[in-house]
């Protein structure tokens, strides 16, 4: 049984990117931002959803969507 999380995050320029929480501790993006630095906005946003339970289109410029 895979233990992953999903998310579709719609970035700056309107594109969707996918985000994903394998294990509790290892995230992927598949922006460029996270190809070249192992890190990027999108991971952020996530985070900054998951850390403090904003409801997820609320106060957010770019929209976060839960996926199964």
């Amino acid at each position: 049984m895979s233990n992953e999380k999903k998310w579709k995050v719609i970035g700056s320029t309107g594109n969707t990117y996918n985000v994903k929480l394998s294990n509790e501790s290892s995230w992927n993006c598949q922006c460029d931002g996270f190809y070249h630095r192992n890190n990027c906005s999108h991971i952020d946003r996530v985070k900054l959803f998951l850390s403090d339970k904003t409801p997820i289109n609320k106060g957010f410029p770019k929209k976060i969507k839960l996926f199964n």
